[in-house]
């Protein structure tokens, strides 16, 4: 809807211009209503799958990041000189493999690193399998809306 056929409708309907909420929304109904040559509004399903695999990717990152966090610092206190910055779960399971705890304090930060790394595991895993339901969908998608942004998502380098 043009915002100047909403305005004018708007000044017609109550006599002063004032924008409110309710006013707008009888003013662009009514000409909605009255009018055939505007353009439909659609709902756009794929915009909507693609955001709520982002958004859930997003979700993912951020529970990763922060259970790498929480195993870093549990190895850092169990390794002498702490543990590689850079860390995957296969890193962190050598590490602590060679761990041998010396006290219940040790060994109960050793059994919470183990569960990390289980947690670390399945988030990757929920990653992978985001990253391609994320492939599904834009292949899905019709080749007006295959852009840039999208194959980069695709090909692995990252969000756009």
């Amino acid at each position: 809807m043009p915002a100047t056929l909403a305005a004018r409708a708007r000044l017609l309907r109550t006599g002063h211009g004032r924008k409110t909420d309710g006013i707008d929304a009888l003013s662009v109904a009514e000409i909605a209503a009255a009018r055939d040559d505007l353009r439909q509004v659609v709902a756009d399903d794929h915009t909507a799958v693609l955001r709520l695999l982002a958004d859930r990717r997003d979700e993912l990152a951020q529970q990763r990041r922060q259970a790498i966090n929480r195993l870093h610092r549990h190895l850092r206190d169990l390794v002498a000189g702490g543990a590689p910055t850079s860390l995957s779960a296969q890193a962190a399971s050598k590490v602590l493999s060679r761990v041998r705890p010396r006290s219940p304090i040790e060994t109960e930060r050793k059994h919470v690193a183990r569960q990390l790394i289980v947690q670390i595991r399945r988030i990757d895993k929920d990653l992978v399998d985001n990253r391609e339901r994320t492939r599904v969908a834009v292949d899905g998608l019709p080749p007006a809306c295959r852009t840039p942004a999208y194959a980069a998502t695709v090909d692995g380098s990252g969000w756009v």
